[in-house]
């Protein structure tokens, strides 16, 4: 890849990202909360959505199983 490719990929990427933050940023406010009442035209309920939960699962090895190459504490 020369400068030129370079260039031209690196400004594509940037323009690329200006575009796509304000629609990813409208589609993170979205309300995902809705109730089969809010669905189906009743919006007399006032409660807030509740948030979303993250889960970190369990790793499928041991932390000390990457020994030689990466400290446990890493």
């Amino acid at each position: 890849m020369d400068r030129k490719q370079f260039l031209s990929r690196s400004l594509k990427a940037s323009l690329g990202a200006l575009v796509a933050a304000p629609a990813l940023a409208h589609l993170g406010a979205c309300d995902t909360g809705a109730t089969e009442a809010t669905v189906q035209g009743d919006s007399s309920s006032s409660a807030p959505p509740a948030p979303l939960q993250l889960a970190q699962i369990p790793l499928p090895y041991a932390f000390a199983a990457l020994e030689p190459v990466i400290d446990t504490a890493t």
